[in-house]
């Protein structure tokens, strides 16, 4: 049987070009769809970013004030980050940078963040003067009614 040595080696150059070809473009859509595609919370991006800014942290499968609590940061106009716990993927993240263990974190709670730590909690909130006293000790509202 006769190889022809040009078909050979073309055969052998589209080889080596298709395996350059993947060796690149495997890392680049990894990284695409990484960057584009992230399985993040949005509280855990803006600890990323150092933001400061507020958690409403629930509980969808056990919080009986968690509705009060959060007409309270509606009624007020508090820009918030709500979080379920019980259904967001990064949870463990979001609880290693809030720096609470998960046994001492009751909801309802509202969680301050400035610059990326944590300010300040409020945890198992039972009463709306609290969480508004709360808001208003961190200049989140202009004034308690």
């Amino acid at each position: 049987m006769y190889k022809d040595p040009e078909l050979i080696l073309l055969r052998n150059r589209f080889l080596l070009g298709l395996g350059v070809a993947l060796i690149f473009a495997i890392p680049i859509a990894l990284l695409f769809f990484n960057r584009f595609h992230s399985t993040y919370s949005d509280v855990y991006s803006a600890f990323r970013r150092q933001d400061s800014f507020v958690i409403f942290l629930t509980d969808s499968s056990n919080c009986s004030n968690c509705s009060l609590i959060e007409q309270v940061l509606k009624d007020q106009e508090v820009a918030y980050y709500p979080y379920d716990i019980s259904k967001e993927k990064d949870y463990s993240l979001v609880q290693e940078r809030i720096g609470i263990v998960s046994s001492a974190l009751k909801v309802p709670a509202i969680i301050y963040i400035r610059e990326g730590q944590m300010e300040e909690n409020l945890l198992n909130i039972t009463k709306e003067e609290d969480a508004l006293l709360f808001l208003e000790t961190h200049g989140l509202v202009h004034t308690l009614e």
